[in-house]
C-alpha cells in the first residue's frame, strides 16, 4: 500500500483505522500486519510504500538473500510454522517455492522485503530484479525515484528487449499533459545512468485488469510497442 492511499482514505474517512495487512494465498490468512499512523517518526512520506510490519506470533520467518543465505537485513521472505501450505494440488508446481533450511521445509514467497525502523517494508517481487547492460536493478527502486516527483501519480516501469539488450522504459500514469523529459532529467541526478530509463511516457489512465488492478502485463507490450517505434 501507497502512503498516499491511505492518507487519501484518512482524509475522507478521518476516524478509520488503517491496518496494512500481508499474506500470500498460500498461507491462507495475514502472516504480519501494521499499523499507519502518519503521525509516527519515520512514517512513509506520500511516495513511498506503508510497512507491512512484524510477523504475528507463531509465524516464523526468514529472509534470503541472492546467494540463499539468510540476512538480517533484506531478501525474499520466507514463512514456516502452521500456516504454511503443504504443497499445490500439482506437485510440478512446487519446484522452487520451497527451501530446506536446518531440516525445516519454508515457503518462499516471491516478495522482497528489508527491515525498516523494527519492521518490514516490502520492497517488490523477485521477479522484478532485472538485469540491464550487467548491472543488476530493482524496477522498485526506479519507479520509487519517480514517485520522489510525483507522488500523486503511478508508474510503471518495465526492462523492454532493444537490440543492444534489454532497456528500461515505462509509463507516468495519471497526468497525460505530464512532461516526461522533465522526470528523467530529474532522475538523472539521483540516480546512476544505468537506472534512469530510456523513456518515460506519461499516460492520463492506465489499462486495468478484471480485479481492477493496473495491467501491467498490457502496459509492458505497449512499451515493447512504444520502444520499437522510437529506436
Amino acid at each position: 500500500m501507497l502512503a498516499k492511499t491511505a492518507h487519501d482514505w484518512s482524509v475522507v474517512a478521518p476516524n478509520t483505522t488503517i491496518d496494512n495487512f500481508y499474506g500470500p494465498t498460500e498461507l491462507a490468512v495475514a502472516c504480519t500486519g501494521h499499523r499507519w499512523d502518519p503521525t509516527a517518526p519515520g512514517a512513509a512520506k506520500p511516495g513511498e510504500t506503508v510497512p507491512i510490519g512484524r510477523p504475528f506470533p507463531g509465524v516464523r520467518h526468514l529472509l534470503l538473500d541472492d546467494d540463499a543465505e539468510v540476512s538480517d537485513i533484506a531478501g525474499e521472505l520466507c514463512v514456516s510454522g502452521e500456516q504454511r501450505f503443504d504443497g499445490y494440488l500439482d506437485p510440478a508446481n512446487d519446484e522452487g517455492r520451497f527451501v530446506e533450511l536446518d531440516g525445516e521445509q519454508w515457503y518462499r514467497t516471491g516478495d522482497r522485503v528489508r527491515w525498516a525502523g523494527g519492521t518490514l517494508v516490502h520492497l517488490g517481487r523477485t521477479d522484478e530484479q532485472v538485469k540491464v547492460h550487467g548491472y543488476r536493478i530493482e524496477i522498485g527502486d526506479v519507479e520509487h525515484a519517480v514517485r520522489q516527483d510525483e507522488p500523486l501519480l503511478d508508474v510503471a516501469i518495465f526492462a523492454v528487449p532493444a537490440p543492444a539488450g534489454h532497456v528500461l522504459a515505462g509509463f507516468v500514469i495519471g497526468r497525460a499533459d505530464l512532461d516526461a523529459t522533465v522526470v528523467l532529467k530529474r532522475m538523472a541526478d539521483r540516480l546512476p545512468p544505468y537506472m534512469v530509463p530510456r523513456h518515460l511516457w506519461a499516460l492520463g489512465d492506465a489499462p486495468l485488469s478484471p480485479n481492477g488492478k493496473i495491467d501491467r502485463m498490457s502496459l509492458r507490450r505497449e512499451a515493447v510497442r512504444r520502444l520499437a517505434q522510437a529506436d
